[in-house]
């Protein structure tokens, strides 16, 4: 018996001085390392694209008029080589959508302008490339669209079409104006910097970030393809019955509140407790 706690020590003791060597050779080890080479190296962070994953650049034609897409189609092949196309159809407006081949936003803007010159007026062609929705503070009273897109598109250096900007009157007696602006202009300096819009000089732009909504249960952060919610497809979205035809005139009821704190708010506003979970997203078009 004794001699078996006689040997328990003695690995006891071992194990104890094993452990002191070790320690020793850590902190030597640690002592002649410089700094830099004891530290491993980090790898950088990914830059942030925004067409991963996302659909391609595209060309939007909206045609004028009676100029049908038929007639259009012949102009196209003289003008866009087959390569440069990845297939044609039509969108969710009933415009036809060019989805171009990988390249970069300079070669689709060279292209796009192109493919208006060819057109000579008789659609309406615009580039579509990933974009981030922004706004713009702090514009004069009674300043047009088209006044707004021609001062953002020579400041920018893109184009900026007046039939995607929209103007909110505030409190302040000045304009905001939403619009969506090329990811690839959308830095901290483009943020940073002023910019003029009439007789103003202290506009900003403020980046927004998008409400990626799903359809089937009107919550935010997700899409209906991975949406685990309640189907709320078959309801309203103003007033929370029953889906039906025309515009809904009804009170608001929220969706997603319950009790007297649904009354008064859709699903999403500033009121309702859903507002805010949101995931910035850049969007095709």
């Amino acid at each position: 018996m004794a001699d078996g706690k006689g040997k328990t020590a003695v690995r006891r003791e071992r194990r104890k001085r094993k452990k002191q060597r070790e320690a020793e050779q850590a902190a030597s080890l640690a002592a002649n390392t410089p700094p830099s080479a004891s530290q491993p190296k980090q790898k950088p962070a990914p830059a942030f694209n925004p067409r991963a994953g996302r659909m391609p650049n595209a060309i939007e034609l909206e045609s004028i008029g009676r100029f049908k897409h038929a007639e259009m189609m012949p102009i196209l092949r003289e003008t866009v080589k087959k390569e440069d196309v990845q297939r044609i159809r039509t969108n969710f407006k009933g415009h036809l959508l060019l989805e171009l081949a990988p390249m970069s936003h300079q070669e689709t803007m060279t292209l796009w302008r192109e493919v208006a010159a060819a057109l000579d007026g008789k659609a309406k062609c615009r580039p579509r490339t990933p974009s981030m929705r922004v706004n713009c503070t702090n514009i004069p009273p009674d300043t047009s669209s088209e006044e707004i897109s021609s001062e953002m598109s020579a400041a920018l250096g893109v184009e900026i079409f007046s039939d995607q900007i929209t103007t909110v009157k505030t409190h302040y007696g000045t304009l905001v104006a939403f619009f969506d602006c090329p990811a690839i202009t959308v830095t901290d300096q483009a943020l940073a910097r002023q910019y003029t819009v009439g007789f103003s000089k202290c506009c900003r732009l403020r980046l927004l970030e998008r409400r990626r909504q799903c359809y089937r249960c009107y919550e935010y952060g997700h899409t209906a393809a991975r949406c685990h919610g309640k189907d709320r497809s078959s309801k309203c979205h103003r007033c929370a019955e029953d889906k039906h035809e025309g515009p809904c005139t009804r009170e608001r009821k929220c969706l997603g509140c319950e009790g007297p704190d649904a009354i008064g708010h859709s699903l999403g506003q500033r009121s309702c407790r859903y507002f805010g979970k949101i995931t910035p997203q850049p969007s095709h078009d």
